[in-house]
């Protein structure tokens, strides 16, 4: 899902030391606010507010490990037969815009294998903090 797919999400923490500490997610800046001011906040202190962003998951996604890993499987049942069998793109420039095609149909693949199983993460990267004084 991308963020024109849905409203923006915000989240707001104490202070900026502890940049992982953010309280929940939250459909305005107003409703951060408020949320802090129900966790003891009082007029006149300062919170900092972010919006969410999902993390990407294309992130942790290697298609050079999945064919690394067939290689090595490959050396492993065949021994010195397999040794040359090369699938890695290294400096064979025709095969950059294959392996490419692939690794997105990989990322595909393990997005919807992510979905289908309803394991969406539940955590966010938050950005664009500003200081905001409760009022």
């Amino acid at each position: 899902m991308t963020d024109s797919d849905k409203e923006a999400l915000y989240a707001w923490e104490r202070d900026r030391i502890f940049s992982e500490d953010y309280k929940g997610t939250f459909d305005s800046i107003k409703e951060c606010i408020e949320d802090a001011k129900s966790e003891g906040f009082k007029p006149g202190q300062m919170i900092y507010i972010g919006k969410c962003i999902e993390p990407d998951i294309s992130c942790g996604v290697w298609f050079d490990r999945v064919l690394e890993d067939v290689q090595d499987a490959m050396y492993s049942d065949y021994g010195d037969n397999a040794e040359d069998w090369d699938l890695s793109v290294g400096d064979i420039e025709e095969r950059q815009e294959i392996y490419d095609k692939y690794e997105e149909k990989l990322t595909d693949l393990v997005e919807d294998y992510i979905k289908e199983i309803g394991a969406e993460p539940n955590f966010y990267d938050v950005v664009d903090i500003k200081p905001i004084i409760i009022e």
